[in-house]
C-alpha cells in the first residue's frame, strides 16, 4: 500500500495534467483553424482583388484606345465638315426642286425618248421655264440622268455594251423607267448589242422575216418561261398576232397573270421582257403603234461620237484615273448598301 498509494497520487496529479494539457491543445488547434480559415477569406480576397485589378487595367487600355480611335475619328471626320455642309446645302436645294425635277423626268420618259439630244434638252429647258410661272421650282439644266441616273447601274450597262455618251444613257434610263415595251431606233445596232450583252442567257432574237408559226412558238414560251426576247429589224407595221402582246392585254387569275395571246390566253411570267429594234433612222410608225410602245433614239450622233471617243481615250491615256472613278463608283454602292 506504501507503494501503491503514491503511484495512484502520481497517476491522478498526471491525468489532471493531460487534461489540462489536452485543453491547451484544442485551445490552440481551435486558434489555428481560424488562422487558416482567415488565411483562406484573405487569399480569396486577394485573388478577387487581384482579378479586379486585371478587369480594370483591361478597361483602362481599353478605353484609352478607344479615346485615340475617337480623337482620330474626330481629326477625319473634320475635314469632312465643309463637305457635309455643301452636301447639306445641295440636299435643301434639291428637296425644293424635287416636284419640278420629278416631273420634267416623266415628261422626258413619256414623250422625248425619240428625239435626239438636242431637241430633248430644248424641250427640258421649255418646261423648265412653264414650271416657274406656276412657282414649280427645278434644278438648273436638269437631265434625267441626274434625276433618276444609278452609277453603278449605267457603269454595269457600259460594261454590257452601252455607249458611254449622254446620249445613249439617257435613253437606256428612258427604257428602265418606262412602263410598255420599247422600240428603238437603232440604225448602228447600238441598243442591239446592249440588249444582247444585257441578256446573254436566255434572250431570244425574232425578226419579221421568220415564219410566223415558228415565231408564235418562241414567243409563247418566252412569254411563259420569263425568257427575254428581242425582234429585230422591225418594219413599219407589224403582224396582228402581236398586237395584245404590244397592248400589253395582261390580266390575272387567280394568283397568276395571263396575256391574250393567239386564240387563246396563256400564262405571263413577270421575269418576261420584249424589245424591239428597228434599223430604219427614220421610220414612220401609225399612231396606234406609238401609244403602245415608249420609242427610243439610238442613232448615233456627232456629240455621242465625241462623248464615247473621250471615254476611250481617258481610259487609255489616265487609266488610274478612270479606274479610281470605276472604284469610287462601286464603293459609293456598296455604302449606300449597308446604309
Amino acid at each position: 500500500m506504501k507503494i501503491v498509494t503514491p503511484k495512484k497520487i502520481e497517476l491522478a496529479k498526471a491525468v489532471e495534467m493531460s487534461q489540462e494539457a489536452q485543453k491547451v491543445w484544442d485551445a490552440a488547434k481551435d486558434r489555428l483553424a481560424a488562422v487558416v480559415a482567415e488565411m483562406k477569406r484573405l487569399v480569396e480576397a486577394l485573388e478577387a482583388t487581384q482579378a479586379e485589378e486585371t478587369r480594370l487595367r483591361n478597361n483602362k487600355d481599353d478605353c484609352e484606345r478607344k479615346v485615340e480611335l475617337a480623337k482620330a475619328l474626330i481629326t477625319g471626320l473634320a475635314d469632312e465638315r465643309e463637305n457635309w455642309k455643301v452636301d447639306l446645302a445641295q440636299r435643301r436645294i434639291d428637296r425644293e426642286n424635287l416636284v419640278g425635277d420629278i416631273m420634267i423626268s416623266s415628261g422626258i420618259i413619256a414623250y422625248l425618248g425619240v428625239f435626239l439630244k438636242d431637241y430633248r434638252d430644248e424641250c427640258t429647258q421649255n418646261w423648265a421655264h412653264m414650271l416657274q410661272e406656276f412657282h414649280i421650282q427645278s434644278t438648273e439644266n436638269v437631265t434625267i440622268n441626274k434625276v433618276l441616273g444609278d452609277p453603278v447601274k449605267i457603269r454595269e450597262w457600259n460594261i454590257q455594251g452601252l455607249p458611254s455618251d449622254d446620249f445613249s444613257t439617257d435613253s437606256a434610263i428612258i427604257q428602265d423607267y418606262s412602263d410598255r415595251w420599247n422600240l428603238f431606233i437603232d440604225p448602228q445596232m447600238q441598243a442591239n448589242i446592249w440588249l444582247k450583252g444585257r441578256h446573254k442567257e436566255n434572250v431570244v432574237v425574232c425578226k419579221p422575216t421568220q415564219d410566223s408559226k415558228q415565231m408564235s412558238r418562241s414567243l409563247e414560251n418566252s412569254i411563259q418561261f420569263g425568257y427575254p426576247v428581242i425582234f429585230e429589224d422591225a418594219n413599219e407595221t407589224f403582224d396582228p398576232m402581236l398586237d395584245p402582246l404590244l397592248a400589253k392585254q395582261i390580266e390575272k387569275k387567280g394568283s397568276e397573270m395571263y396575256i391574250k395571246f393567239g386564240e387563246n390566253g396563256i400564262p405571263f411570267s413577270p421575269d418576261f421582257k420584249f424589245y424591239i429594234t428597228t434599223k430604219m433612222s427614220r421610220p414612220h410608225y401609225s399612231p396606234e403603234i406609238c401609244v403602245k410602245v415608249t420609242m427610243l433614239n439610238f442613232m448615233v450622233t456627232e456629240v455621242g461620237l465625241q462623248d464615247q471617243m473621250l471615254d476611250i481615250i481617258v481610259s487609255i491615256e489616265e487609266n488610274a484615273k478612270h479606274e479610281k472613278r470605276i472604284h469610287c463608283i462601286k464603293t459609293k454602292a456598296e455604302n449606300q448598301k449597308k446604309l
